[in-house]
């Protein structure tokens, strides 16, 4: 009787024929597999020179004026690699805080760069992949800067790349984080944390950590824009430990200082001033000196509300000289309200005048907006009645902080 045994879905009888076949199809195969790898092996070269010599030939670019840089970059083929075009991205992204009008020049500028990639040399799918993400970081550094349309026209373009492209999840999720970043500018924060929520499930699935964090950052601003600081601290001790430091040492320095003042809103003030002693070397080693002065803020407020007033006078006055220093008045008068809370719970109320009329003449030297002049003109004059109290104190504080973004937004004392 003929065994019938199966071996996948064939007879065993069969066995014989197909492996004559498969031995066939492997020799058919097998140039074809050895030119797909040999073409991967050079591509990887190549990428390899390229991201190598991409620095020192930004460095040529960068002294120019942007409109130079452009007309060199379209003039000469040896700017025309995946490597320059990345390596601009990421200075691009590394000066999104510092210097949005460089990110901005730099965004766009691989804009250009990826839109010229010779789509033989390069994996047509990759081409477009890099095309979607420069426009996904023209996006955002628009955005900084206010163009909220300009971004809206960004993303669109980035997106209709990535439809072309490989479909790559991570440049996916970096769209949707920038698309979240423009969403929740304009207020829709629910919006925004669903697709940032989207970002997560991807980046989760395919094991990017640093992504996963950075996202949750950003989620963490927006629970903090809806003041749910509960949220926001969830939020930030979950993507503190996916933070690659060596990839982007301010970004864990920034969940750190934030996780740290949601803590102190909560009055978890202990456990707030242990994270700073902890992570305070981050502070040293990677922030400037605005991080340093916000740390002494930030420290000075935790140890009044524990009691330790010469502590936090000490810090606070550190961080008032020099928020002077770098001539920030909004910081200069909302580090002065800290300290006048400080005098008013501890009775010296000669402070307070003197921080009262000091900040005053201080706004007037920078020619702020008058309405916040105003604000505290009418705080000098509850103070030279003895009016002044730490409730009031808040109210001026959280005023000066919209007057920041809002120059008509007005004070009302009695509320």
């Amino acid at each position: 009787m003929q065994d019938e045994r199966i071996r996948g879905d064939l007879p065993v009888g069969l066995l014989g024929r197909a492996d004559a076949c498969d031995r066939e199809e492997e020799q058919g195969y097998g140039p074809l597999f050895d030119r797909v790898f040999d073409r991967i092996r050079r591509l990887e070269a190549t990428l390899s020179r390229e991201r190598e010599h991409a620095p020192s030939l930004l460095q040529q670019v960068l002294p120019h004026p942007p409109a130079r840089r452009m007309l060199m970059v379209r003039n000469s083929s040896r700017f025309s690699t995946v490597g320059f075009c990345e390596t601009s991205l990421e200075a691009a992204w590394e000066a999104r805080f510092d210097d949005p009008e460089r990110s901005l020049s730099l965004a766009d500028l691989a804009v250009a760069v990826a839109d010229r990639l010779d789509g033989r040399r390069y994996d047509p799918r990759m081409v477009e992949d890099l095309q979607g993400r420069s426009w996904s970081h023209l996006a955002n550094a628009r955005r900084i800067l206010a163009d909220l349309e300009g971004a809206v026209e960004a993303l669109r373009q980035a997106d209709a790349h990535l439809q072309r492209g490989s479909r790559d999840g991570l440049e996916r999720g970096f769209w949707l984080r920038m698309k979240a970043n423009l969403l929740g500018d304009r207020g829709d924060l629910e919006r925004a944390e669903a697709l940032l929520d989207q970002a997560l499930t991807i980046y989760r699935d395919e094991g990017f950590q640093h992504e996963m964090g950075m996202t949750l950052l950003t989620k963490s601003h927006f629970r903090e824009s809806r003041d749910d600081t509960a949220g926001e601290i969830r939020c930030l001790k979950e993507a503190f430990p996916l933070l690659d430091q060596a990839r982007e040492p301010r970004v864990k320095l920034v969940a750190v200082h934030n996780l740290a003042f949601a803590l102190h809103r909560l009055g978890r003030n202990p456990e707030a001033l242990a994270l700073l002693i902890r992570w305070r070397f981050l502070y040293f080693e990677f922030g400037d000196r605005t991080f340093l002065l916000r740390l002494h803020w930030l420290e000075g407020t935790i140890a009044r509300d524990m009691g330790r007033h010469e502590m936090a006078e000490g810090a606070l006055q550190e961080a008032r000289k020099g928020f002077i220093q770098l001539s920030l008045p909004y910081e200069v008068a909302l580090v002065s309200l800290e300290l006048c809370e400080l005098y008013l719970v501890t009775g010296s109320l000669q402070e307070v005048r003197e921080l009262a009329s000091e900040m005053i003449a201080f706004f007037r030297s920078r020619q702020i907006a008058r309405e916040g002049l105003a604000a505290l003109l009418l705080f000098r004059d509850a103070v030279r009645r003895e009016q002044a109290s730490v409730d009031l104190v808040h109210r001026l504080a959280d005023y000066l902080d919209r007057a920041r973004q809002d120059p008509e937004a007005r004070f009302q004392p009695d509320v």
